[in-house]
């Protein structure tokens, strides 16, 4: 339907979700932030209270667009290699 989507986190499960309205796609002019945030609840006006713990190994849209996340960054903090299962 166009506004579903999805997030898979290892062997949790996916967690599921819509989109609002109509809207139907994602328009990213400019960078996307992918990873966690040092002192989120203070950036987010308390909106969020805990962020990313934990490793990003694989970041994939639309079940066919694979993101290279370390090599097609144009910038990183805090980048380690991911630990292996």
């Amino acid at each position: 339907d166009g506004q579903s989507g999805k997030v898979t986190v290892d062997d949790y499960g996916a967690r599921t979700g819509k989109s609002p309205g109509l809207m139907r796609q994602l328009n990213i002019n400019g960078d996307l932030y992918v990873g966690g945030m040092k002192e989120i609840a203070l950036h987010t006006n308390r909106q969020y209270v805990g962020g990313l713990i934990g490793c990003i190994s694989h970041f994939t849209l639309s079940t066919d667009y694979h993101v290279s996340l370390v090599e097609d960054a144009s910038d990183g903090k805090n980048i380690n290699t991911c630990g292996t299962k």
